[in-house]
């Protein structure tokens, strides 16, 4: 689930859904690069321990958040704007995890429209 902290801005959340730029790819990478590094106990202790943790925690977390929002965003459009977007759709990466949401999580009426929220 995605959400902002006190600390955020409307400013920072528009930079990096609109940015068109590789370098919050090259972050987002890097990130991915490091959340696979083997670490032992110890080393893993003081990083959770250590000073302002959450803080950038929840930084990363909302970033990650809000780059994936954007990448989503962009290939729905490409699916969208596609002559075969079933099959594009069928092949983007995360198909699969669309379509097991949509079996496993429960659904509730969000307005009288009849709009639902998948939770």
């Amino acid at each position: 689930m995605c959400s902002t902290t006190a600390h955020s801005s409307e400013s920072i959340i528009e930079e990096i859904l609109q940015d068109t730029s590789d370098h919050l790819k090259k972050v987002y990478r890097r990130l991915d690069d490091l959340i696979t590094l083997p670490m032992d106990d110890e080393a893993a202790e003081a990083i959770l321990n250590g000073h302002g943790f959450d803080q950038v925690l929840d930084a990363i977390t909302m970033f990650r958040c809000l780059y994936t929002i954007k990448l989503e965003t962009e290939h729905a459009n490409t699916i969208l704007a596609s002559n075969e977007p079933w099959e594009m759709l069928k092949n983007y990466s995360f198909y699969p995890n669309y379509c097991q949401l949509v079996r496993t999580a429960p659904v509730v009426p969000v307005d009288s429209n009849d709009l639902l929220c998948i939770h």
